[in-house]
């Protein structure tokens, strides 16, 4: 009993920043400074102003990221078998300083300089890294305990990457090359304290099965639904050419305003608003996301220096804002109550659209900056975002004629159950909300509400009779009720109304 209490009181505890926090936001820098930093630039090609190289080096990284993504899509077991997460976790810190050694050790310069194939080899490792600590991460994260603590784990690690990526700008390059290296090597030792905990969690059989069987559902993924894919690979196509744009030498000694500020300001705004509840995330907010990435492109193309900064700051502004409300958890069931657990966020299908679709868009912004010719690119920039815009269009168009088709479909002497059982979990979830429920005891409760036992929930979400005793427990002490029926009786209540 005294163990339960505790577990009460955690759960209802209100979100702050923790050691999860810290880890997201480590996991997030390392990729930013990898990716958009002057300080991962080699010290010989800065030097010698080989734009085009580095550009492909940064291009290696995010194939090699991509790469790891998709394994991981089609192997899902492997975050799900410790021994090999863990292998894979200590390869990739281990790997991580091989890209920024050379600014801090001059003969390995040299040797990369003397067979540039090092320097492929090192950003490959670095982009192996980037993709194993943002996965791990998304895989172990505590924004599956509550949408609200996602809310401050992804803002504040937003705000935090933001703070670093500028505060290494005014920085000499070997103490930021320095700091950047150790990022890996304090996220595993987070890492590493994070799973003890939980370890210790569990053997007090708390709640531990939702890092076991992770599943999504985000405010994106909840609105778009099937389009979700589409569009976030076309905003990741948008990110990668404007990425590839914004890390010019010309332009990169000023990345610290335009990606670091943005990052930092789009943390807080996405913290301030969505704690607040006063923005809806509604389909319009993304679908306009695609027309003003439309007109950023082609301006990006024809204005100056100063132009562009302001350009790249708004779409770096608008893209972490969504990465936001893309990645905390707002739940996890679908409109059957049933839970998907084959992949959680970081490794699902969207995730991997957004890097492939970087990469891609970062190769096509190569090939339009060094290979075609100056006055073809903003045509060739327009085409290729009003292409993006018009295949995820036709995607939103499709899910509603199938949907409507659908609809047509049904019997009518369904639509009153469907309608019944709609408004039952929609009442359940507002009660959930008006609780604060964690993820996993919305789930349970939505169950309990349907009249289902104890055993039927155990062997539905495959988790342990203690762990369902003690979540049920929690929700009768939230909900000030001493049974079951009870707590049917609140949620009757509630439906009556409606």
């Amino acid at each position: 009993m005294v163990q339960d209490a505790k577990a009460a009181h955690a759960e209802s505890a209100p979100e702050t920043l923790n050691l999860e926090s810290l880890g997201i936001a480590l996991a997030i820098t390392w990729f930013a400074m990898m990716l958009w930093s002057p300080t991962a630039v080699p010290a010989p090609l800065a030097a010698e102003g080989r734009d085009f190289e580095m550009h492909l080096l940064r291009l290696t990284l995010l194939a090699a990221l991509c790469i790891v993504y998709l394994v991981v899509q089609v192997f899902p077991f492997i975050l799900r078998k410790k021994c090999v997460k863990y292998g894979v976790v200590c390869l990739g810190v281990a790997v991580s300083p091989l890209a920024l050694l050379g600014t801090v050790v001059p003969w390995l310069a040299r040797a990369c300089e003397a067979c540039p194939a090092l320097y492929f080899l090192a950003w490959a490792c670095a982009g192996l890294s980037a993709g194993t600590m943002m996965l791990v991460w998304g895989y172990d994260m505590s924004t599956k305990v509550s949408y609200r603590q996602g809310v401050v784990n992804i803002a504040a690690s937003s705000m935090f990457s933001g703070s670093f990526f500028a505060l290494c700008a005014f920085l000499q390059k070997e103490a930021a090359c320095v700091l950047t290296m150790a990022i890996p090597f304090v996220m595993l030792a987070a890492w590493i304290v994070c799973l003890w905990r939980k370890s210790a969690a569990a053997s007090q059989e708390l709640e531990f099965e939702q890092v076991v069987h992770p599943t999504v559902l985000t405010n994106v993924r909840l609105v778009l639904g099937k389009s979700t894919t589409v569009f976030i690979f076309s905003y990741g196509f948008i990110m990668g050419i404007a990425g590839s744009l914004g890390t010019q030498f010309g332009l990169s000694r000023y990345a610290f305003a335009y990606i670091g500020i943005s990052t930092f300001a789009a943390g807080l705004v996405m913290l301030v608003v969505l704690r607040s509840k006063a923005f809806s995330v509604r389909r319009e907010v993304f679908v306009l996301f695609l027309p003003f990435s439309v007109a950023c492109l082609f301006l990006l193309s024809i204005v100056g220096d100063v132009g562009k900064m302001v350009l790249l700051f708004a779409i770096f502004f608008v893209v972490n804002s969504y990465n936001v409300v893309n990645t905390a958890y707002l739940g996890e069931r679908d409109g059957n109550g049933n839970s998907d657990r084959m992949h959680d966020l970081f490794s699902c299908e969207s995730r991997s659209a957004d890097m492939v679709g970087s990469a891609m868009g970062w190769g096509v912004g190569i090939l339009i900056q060094f290979v075609i010719e100056g006055a073809l690119a903003p045509y060739c920039y327009f085409l290729i975002a009003s292409v993006l815009v018009g295949v995820t269009v036709a995607s939103f168009l499709r899910m509603e004629d199938e949907g409507s088709g659908e609809k047509r479909a049904q019997r009518k002497e369904d639509a009153p159950i469907d309608s019944v059982l709609t408004d039952w979990e929609n009442v359940c979830n507002e009660l959930a909300e008006k609780y604060r429920f964690s993820a996993r005891e919305s789930e349970i409760f939505l169950l309990l509400s349907r009249g289902r036992d104890r055993q039927y929930i155990h062997n539905l979400l495959y988790i342990a009779p203690s762990t369902v005793r003690t979540h049920t427990y929690n929700i009768y002490q939230k909900m000030g009720v001493h049974n079951q029926q009870q707590l049917i009786d609140i949620v009757e209540a509630e439906f009556s109304k409606r």
